[in-house]
């Protein structure tokens, strides 16, 4: 079968299109080092890891365990979101102009990434470039994608998962030896533990669940798919290896940070967003927010938002593909994750209505239990955007065209927040350069915005509060903010 050959400028088109729509909804004119592309304190934590990793590196400090925050007890940093791998790749930005535009570019970057290897994927499943345009831009561009780049570059920056599911189609298609598919697997796994091990987490569970349909509803492919499993099975130490410095200090350091226990059920996805757009959607954001100002978790988590051109598009391709298995299996796949995303208990218009769910089940297992379920929608943007550029090279008429524009059109991210730069200067440029200081002072970004609180309140009602714990010290014993900052790096 000899395959259809794609021109080059459908490529350079999506290309194009990805990166103008990310630059022009996320960054508006604002300039990237005078002003962040996120809201809260997040964003300060992350830029604190991107200066902080090439400072380690820097004093030849190999330990994950530093004084450098929540001094003088100090903390296990295998258990934060420290972006290793992305603190690497920003590397030249970091030097060049400071952490605040090493973290700019790259959240500039993750959605116009995550809609290229969607579009990618989409153009292997279906070979169909104005489908697999569509495709790309309903996974880069999603409500979940919207939600998560308001505070969260370790959660928005997803381009994996789709590169991860490309890499398995080929190789179930034959195109990709066994070695070639093994090291793919093992640096795309371990490269997602070293950005965000939550999702890695998350992948294994959707992915064991898709593996264990597949081998019911596809009999023919059984052997296809036994050897893929071996294929992970093999490339599993490759992503050891990567992921090895990260793995050790968790199993040996001490557990730190500890998500409360009612998180899940704080972030899980209200059923009404499921047809109701918050605020982070250009159309219907507003109008809808008197009732969805009332769904639990912040803005940052509220992202099941769908849309009724989507489910309608959805309803039809069900009608459509319902009797071919490989659409069986994305459609219960998408049920399976939709549900997921709802939490341990039921929440409409932002009442808990007692009834369990089965994310209640998983509450209680290690990483799992940790992860916030409405973070699935990860994984229902990805399927949806699947079912439907299939749904539309199904029949490439200018009609399906149309109505897949439409939805990508219905599901348009509002103008993104930018906040003020923050008042350190370890955010300023070339200031990770190795310089031999015997005694850098401590710096506890992570927990500069709660000084206040901590002053205000105490330990106990901090920890009712926030759910962590802290260690038994005076406020004073926290550095003062920003005189003392801009002496560390």
């Amino acid at each position: 079968m000899v395959e259809k050959k794609i021109s080059w400028r459908w490529h350079l088109a999506a290309a194009l299109i990805y990166a103008a729509e990310s630059w022009l909804y996320l960054d508006h004119a604002a300039p990237l080092t005078k002003t962040v592309l996120g809201l809260g304190s997040d964003p300060s934590l992350i830029m604190w890891f991107l200066s902080y990793w090439p400072w380690a590196a820097a004093h030849h400090i190999s330990s994950l365990q530093t004084h450098l925050l929540w001094q003088p007890v100090g903390l296990n940093l295998a258990w934060t979101t420290s972006v290793p791998l992305l603190a690497l790749l920003a590397l030249p930005f970091t030097l060049l102009g400071g952490s605040i535009l090493a973290f700019n570019v790259l959240t500039l970057a993750a959605p116009a990434l995550a809609a290229g290897a969607a579009y990618l994927l989409c153009l292997e499943l279906f070979t169909v470039p104005a489908a697999a345009l569509i495709g790309g831009w309903l996974f880069g561009f999603s409500s979940y994608e919207a939600a998560q780049t308001i505070d969260h570059l370790n959660l928005d920056f997803t381009c994996l998962l789709p590169l991860l599911l490309l890499a398995v189609v080929r190789r179930l298609r034959g195109k990709s030896g066994r070695a070639f598919s093994v090291v793919a697997f093992g640096l795309l796994l371990g490269a997602q533990f070293l950005i965000c091990p939550e999702i890695l987490a998350t992948s294994a569970l959707t992915g064991g669940m898709a593996l264990a349909l597949a081998f019911w509803l596809l009999a023919p492919r059984r052997a296809q798919l036994a050897a893929l499993l071996l294929d992970f099975a093999l490339a599993a130490p490759i992503a050891l290896l990567l992921s090895s410095p990260i793995l050790y200090a968790m199993l040996t350091g001490p557990f730190d940070v500890a998500h409360p226990p009612q998180w899940p059920h704080i972030f899980s996805t209200d059923l009404l967003n499921f047809i109701l757009p918050t605020k982070t959607a250009a159309y219907g954001g507003a109008l809808f927010h008197r009732f969805t100002k009332t769904f639990s978790g912040g803005l940052d988590e509220q992202a099941g938002y769908l849309g009724l051109p989507a489910i309608a598009l959805l309803v039809i391709a069900y009608r459509n593909f319902w009797h071919c298995q490989e659409y069986r299996l994305l459609f219960i796949m998408l049920a399976a994750v939709l549900l997921a995303s709802l939490g341990p208990e039921l929440h409409i218009a932002g009442h808990a209505t007692g009834i369990a769910l089965p994310w209640a089940l998983l509450q209680h297992l290690p990483l799992l239990g940790a992860a916030l379920p409405s973070r699935m929608a990860l994984y229902s943007s990805l399927l949806i955007a699947i079912i439907l550029s299939g749904w539309v090279a199904a029949r490439a008429e200018r009609l399906r065209i149309i109505a897949g524009a439409l939805v990508c059109l219905s599901l348009k991210p509002v103008w993104h927040p930018v906040s003020p730069s923050p008042a350190l200067t370890i955010f300023s440029p070339r200031q990770c350069a190795g310089r031999a200081w015997p005694a850098p002072t401590p710096f506890a970004p992570a927990v500069w915005h709660f000084r206040q609180l901590l002053l205000l309140a105490g330990r106990k009602r901090f920890h009712l509060l926030t759910g962590w714990r802290l260690p038994r010290l005076s406020a004073a014993g926290l550095p003062s903010f920003p005189s003392r900052a801009g002496t560390f790096f």
